[in-house]
């Protein structure tokens, strides 16, 4: 079986319906890309339909870390950036490509799309959504986000982003929160709505050793977003929300349109 040169990462932690939706459109990308889904705090082990089907697939890698709570972790973000640096560790290709449970690819196309972006530099992908004080204030208020953001401008966030890892590699990239509070100061436990988050050391990192991240866009706070490329039911593990099942029942058509 051919493989492309992209492995695709996904962490989890519940919500098994948009985990189910979201890897069938992946799995149907083209070139085959393989598919690695890391269960944070083994919880589909409560869902052993859809475990065996990720572990049966001969494309699909199922790693669990088994986190245990509430004491495994200083940070809310810890477990997503366990997942990231064991990705990293883990990946087989030249590219990875990491995403969400609750983002769905709206064509087949969207990995050979990310990889054509590599030959601008080591990271491309969408930037952080506005956080901080006043991204909190704009928001809350209805006025628009300010036009400087010292949380999260230059940050890529995950939402659709890939990754050349042998660059990485030489870049000694990671994402571990308990790294960036020792060597670049950022506080261990998330203090300004939503920063430091899963991203923040991986883009301290990236701006000290000077790799270059192309920027798509941004990502958007408590909506769905949709692109040309992909379709984003944000902050799903916060509360389901009526646009949440609206956005599940379009991508599960999708899917169903695919044959997948």
């Amino acid at each position: 079986m051919h493989y492309s040169n992209t492995m695709i990462v996904i962490p989890c932690d519940g919500n098994d319906d948009f985990l189910d939706v979201s890897s069938r459109l992946w799995l149907a990308q083209d070139g085959e890309p393989s598919l690695l889904v890391i269960d944070t705090f083994g919880r589909l082990d409560s869902n052993p339909q859809l475990k065996s089907r990720l572990r049966d697939n001969p494309r699909v890698e199922l790693a669990s870390l088994n986190l245990k709570q509430p004491t495994c972790s200083g940070h809310v973000s810890d477990p997503v950036a366990y997942a990231h640096d064991y990705a990293f560790a883990r990946c087989h290709t030249k590219y990875l490509l990491a995403t969400h449970v609750d983002v769905f690819p709206l064509h087949r196309g969207v990995v050979t799309y990310m990889e054509s972006q590599m030959k601008y530099g080591g990271v491309a992908g969408w930037g952080m959504s506005p956080r901080g004080p006043a991204a909190k204030h704009a928001w809350e208020n209805g006025l628009p986000y300010p036009d400087v953001n010292p949380f999260s401008d230059a940050v890529m966030g995950m939402v659709c982003t890939i990754y050349d890892i042998p660059a990485l590699d030489r870049a000694g990239a990671s994402w571990s929160i308990r790294r960036g509070h020792h060597e670049f100061g950022l506080p261990r436990v998330q203090c300004e709505w939503g920063w430091p988050d899963t991203e923040t050391t991986f883009a301290k990192i990236m701006a000290h050793q000077g790799v270059t991240m192309r920027f798509l866009g941004r990502e958007t706070n408590f909506e769905n977003q949709e692109t040309e490329h992909w379709l984003h039911a944000r902050s799903v593990r916060i509360s389901m929300q009526e646009r949440h099942i609206t956005a599940l029942n379009r991508a599960a058509a999708l899917a169903s349109s695919w044959g997948v």
